[in-house]
């Protein structure tokens, strides 16, 4: 039987952690452990062993034929796949090695793969170089992605120095208004995000930045996805939603005479211009609406235009404020250690206002609790086509279930129709297919599933 040795250099700063809690790799999947890989690979062929990198010797060497350091990450999980798969027919050792070994000098992001049996002519090593692995240098990134509930953030945007964050973006007038919404905002607001270096922002010919502060914690999209909220984290986090709707109704920092309905309208024709401009693309929507029984793309730009400006005065009658503009889970982060809540990645502020209506914060924030938005960016889903229609089947479990619950609650609380809602959302995934138009299937979903929240 093969045996598969996992170096975990932090294993003795973390005695508390099981096998079943490791996570041992994928930036981009960071919600799968060990105990999970069974899904996809059997690991039933396998000896598996996770022990500390002081523990290592000539003899466990000698008798683990792969050998994986956990701080080196895969990309693609596929890769790891193929590992397992070549290990458990090959004839050779596999020794995938950070480049810290004082007794190998091999370059970053290297598989070493060591002959299992003797041979006197030429027992070196071969290295073979793989675009696939990530090699983990920041103890900070590699403790969030150790642990059983990581943080499921992009690191793409993200410097650890010290206790900060260094954020910065190509999108320089995103970053902008991300930043002066939150320096701006009043103290009854600010404490609901991670704190900001206010005199950090720096811009380059390129990009921009600034300094926010390290949360040690897991966005509530991934505790979603990996099923992981308990009855106790979601009674908090209701606490912690009327806590922060409350706080912005009762602050008088907000734009008095801004019309939220004109910014839905104007929005969507925004975002549906660019979708008419890819010709190809546009084309592609048509058919696929015929083929699948959808409403054809103008009809569904129509409707929800028509809709916004017959209920204008309804909309523009609920509560505006200085929101948060983007209230997605993947925007909330969970810290276990205080159990508290915090906001990130806020809409910002844009063209000289901060306000946001209650109805779009509520409408992002059922986006993924109700409609799975968080599993179908993931890819998370089945889709089941027919010849003349596509249905999705999105993944419930335990705490889809007590979000669900809490969302109903807290809609009654605040006396928002349901319906309108419903139809901001569904504007809202109209508006985000020009942004994933290179992802044609997760455009058709976001399509269909606007249609559906619709009822045309």
């Amino acid at each position: 039987m093969t045996k598969l040795l996992f170096i975990d250099s932090y294993l003795d700063e973390s005695p508390h952690l099981r096998f079943s809690d490791l996570t041992a790799f994928g930036l981009s999947h960071p919600e799968f452990t060990f105990s999970q890989l069974t899904k996809y690979f059997s690991l039933s062929d396998f000896t598996v062993k996770i022990t500390s990198s002081e523990l290592i010797s000539n003899k466990l060497d000698r008798d683990y034929s792969l050998i994986w350091p956990l701080n080196l990450f895969c990309k693609d999980f596929s890769f790891f796949k193929e590992i397992l798969f070549k290990k458990k027919y090959s004839t050779f050792d596999i020794f995938l090695h950070e480049d810290s070994r004082e007794d190998l000098v091999p370059p970053p992001n290297c598989i070493q793969i060591r002959p299992s049996f003797s041979l006197e002519l030429d027992s070196r090593p071969i290295f073979i170089s793989s675009s696939h692995l990530t090699f983990i240098r920041s103890s900070f990134h590699y403790s969030l992605l150790r642990s059983n509930k990581p943080l499921s953030r992009s690191f793409n945007q993200l410097t650890s120095t010290g206790d900060w964050y260094s954020k910065s973006s190509r999108d320089k007038t995103k970053l902008l208004n991300e930043f002066n919404y939150i320096r701006e905002l009043p103290p009854s607001l600010k404490s609901f995000y991670p704190s900001i270096d206010n005199n950090s922002f720096i811009e380059s010919k390129s990009t921009c930045s600034y300094r926010i502060q390290k949360i040690n914690g897991s966005d509530m999209a991934n505790l979603l996805i990996s099923d992981s909220i308990t009855s106790s984290i979601a009674r908090d986090f209701s606490l912690f939603i009327n806590n922060w709707i409350n706080s912005v109704n009762s602050s008088v920092f907000y734009d008095s005479d801004c019309s939220f309905s004109h910014f839905l309208i104007e929005k969507n024709k925004q975002r549906f211009d660019l979708i008419v401009r890819n010709s190809d693309f546009y084309q592609f929507l048509c058919y696929s609406s015929q083929v699948y029984n959808l409403p054809s793309p103008s009809l569904l730009f129509q409707n929800l235009q028509e809709y916004f400006s017959a209920n204008s005065k309804i909309i523009d009658s609920y509560k505006s404020g200085a929101f948060h503009g983007d209230l997605c889970l993947s925007n909330i982060i969970y810290c276990s250690l205080n159990n508290s809540f915090y906001l990130v990645d806020p809409r910002g502020k844009s063209g000289g206002h901060f306000t946001c209506n209650i109805l779009y914060e509520l409408a992002k924030l059922r986006h993924s609790i109700v409609t799975g938005y968080d599993f179908i960016n993931t890819s998370n889903y089945k889709v089941n086509f027919s010849p003349s229609s596509v249905d999705i089947d999105i993944p419930k479990n335990t705490s889809t279930s007590l979000l669900n619950e809490l969302f109903s609650e807290i809609i009654k609380r605040y006396e928002v129709d349901p319906y309108l809602c419903q139809t901001i959302e569904a504007s809202l995934f109209l508006s985000m297919i020009p942004l994933h138009i290179d992802n044609p299937q997760k455009c058709l979903l976001f399509y269909m599933l606007s249609s559906k929240l619709i009822n045309v």
